[in-house]
């Protein structure tokens, strides 16, 4: 089995994105004194979600990196879709709006990251999936 390298520094930034996003709930929780829930307050309710979007996407677009990885994929490759995965995870967070109310660059922030993580999720399972069946052959 040949190294692992290159995953682990897409799960490190990932991280570091969470510990952001989490400590921005935290300070919003103590400003209220709101332990659970978003107490009513839409900036708190707009942190929870930033975090969960994060939560919900992560693990599985890392999970067919590492395999993407583990299955021989170029450093190129996994580079581009690392990075890819890390700046539309950016971009998300800063883009998410409550109503269509907000400045023209928040939208396309929200459309290019919505966009670029499914064209992930298509082009890492395709990959994946392409690679994973040669081998059974």
């Amino acid at each position: 089995m040949s190294e692992i390298i290159i995953t682990p520094i897409y799960v490190a930034l990932t991280a570091l994105i969470m510990v952001v996003l989490a400590n921005l709930i935290g300070v919003r929780r103590w400003t209220l004194r709101a332990g659970i829930g978003d107490a009513g307050d839409l900036k708190l309710a707009l942190a929870i979600r930033r975090f969960g979007n994060l939560i919900e996407h992560a693990p599985i677009l890392l999970v067919i990196m590492f395999f993407l990885e583990l299955k021989g994929f170029s450093d190129t490759f996994l580079h581009a879709y690392g990075m890819s995965f890390i700046i539309f995870r950016i971009l998300h967070p800063l883009g998410l709006f409550k109503d269509v109310s907000v400045p023209t660059s928040q939208k396309i922030m929200r459309l290019v990251a919505v966009t670029g993580t499914t064209i992930l999720y298509i082009v890492g399972s395709i990959s994946l999936l392409l690679v994973s069946l040669q081998t059974l052959s």
